[in-house]
This record gives structure tokens, C-alpha cells and sequence, in this order.
């Protein structure tokens, strides 16, 4: 999750989304014009090096970001 490429993902960004959201697995608001990337690049200091970092960009590709496919498991 570190120091290779951050990641898309699927919430639109909102910079202060999480002073009303819910507390269990919030989704992100419906709509915006930035997408969330989370954890961080090999691009990044030390201190964004971690899961949790949380940043925004507009649909701009760059060797620093890429995404991760992921499906939910059967019930």
C-alpha cells in the first residue's frame, strides 16, 4: 500500500465529507469533480507513506497513481 503507486478510489473527494458522514464504512459523497487517492507513492516524503493518507486529484494520470480491481466475496 506504500511506496509503490497511490491509489484511485471509487468516493468522489469532499473536503470536509467526514464532518457529517457516517461513522461505519462511509461511501463518499454522490458526486464532485476530484476523486480520492489514498496511501502514497514512491513519488512521496516518509510521512505520506502510509495506508491512511488521504489526498485528491483531478482524472490526471501520472506514473505515481494506479488503482486496485477488487470484487466482493460471494455470501
Amino acid at each position: 500500500m506504500a511506496g509503490n503507486v497511490a491509489e484511485w478510489v471509487a468516493d468522489w473527494y469532499q473536503e470536509n465529507y467526514y464532518q457529517f458522514s457516517p461513522t461505519r464504512n462511509p461511501k463518499g459523497p454522490t458526486g464532485g469533480r476530484e476523486k480520492v487517492v489514498r496511501g502514497g507513492s514512491f513519488q512521496d516524503v516518509g510521512t505520506e507513506l502510509r495506508a491512511a493518507a488521504r489526498s485528491h486529484l483531478a482524472e490526471v494520470w501520472t506514473g505515481a497513481v494506479g488503482f486496485r480491481c477488487a470484487k466482493d466475496p460471494a455470501p
